[in-house]
């Protein structure tokens, strides 16, 4: 009695594993009529975010001011910042570029403040959010292409010191 209810378990475990395997690989054979395949993995996007920074009296160039980007998410309804932004500075021009992959969203949000390269001008700690209207280079999978992002910043000096 043991042998055969230990027989009939493999057998069971057999079959089963036989349905599993054989559905397993049918959703990953390739399909006809333009339909999607199922893939496993996680959306990403490229964004370049790139502008200048300026004195918003002078409007001149400001180096060394430290910029932070990332894509906004809603969290209960409330918009917060990627858990990983990016981090770049602007150069002696005012000039800054950067480039990073994340998951998709249709907007960004850009922080500026005084960084630690140069003291040239204590600033005010200011955000904007921009809206990501396009991006190009999709590939109709898991990549939703790149968006170019330009912005034009003027700060005010922190008189608050």
């Amino acid at each position: 009695m043991k042998k055969l209810r230990n027989w009939s378990i493999c057998l069971y475990q057999r079959i089963l594993l036989g349905a599993l395997a054989a559905l397993g690989f049918s959703a990953c054979s390739s399909l006809t009529d333009g339909e999607q395949p199922l893939m496993y993995g996680t959306p990403t996007a490229t964004y370049q975010v790139k502008g200048k920074v300026l004195d918003a009296e002078s409007q001149q160039p400001v180096s060394g001011i430290r910029i932070v980007s990332g894509p906004v998410f809603l969290s209960n309804g409330v918009p917060i910042l990627t858990h990983y932004p990016d981090t770049t500075y602007t150069d002696v021009n005012g000039e800054f570029d950067t480039t990073y992959s994340e998951f998709p969203s249709d907007k960004l949000r850009i922080i500026w403040e005084k960084g630690t390269i140069t003291q040239e001008v204590a600033c005010k700690k200011d955000s904007m959010d921009v809206k990501v209207d396009k991006f190009t280079g999709r590939d109709g999978a898991w990549y939703s292409g790149k968006a170019i992002v330009e912005v034009n910043i003027n700060i005010e000096k922190n008189t608050e010191q």
